[in-house]
């Protein structure tokens, strides 16, 4: 996954485990939720930080 600035800049990456390839994402609460079929990976930002995968 990938956030591009308005001025086309990458802003961060977060990468998803081989073989994942997301069919939908959604931002609940401040959070981005990606599918992939039965499976959700969700994303939160720390302050300071880049978005990162939830444990």
């Amino acid at each position: 996954m990938v956030a591009v600035g308005a001025d086309g800049a990458v802003r961060w990456e977060a990468p998803f485990p081989d073989g994942v390839e997301p069919e939908e994402l959604f931002a609940i609460g401040g959070r981005l939720v990606a599918l992939d079929g039965d499976t959700a990976y969700g994303f939160r930002a720390t302050p300071g930080g880049r978005w990162s995968p939830l444990g």
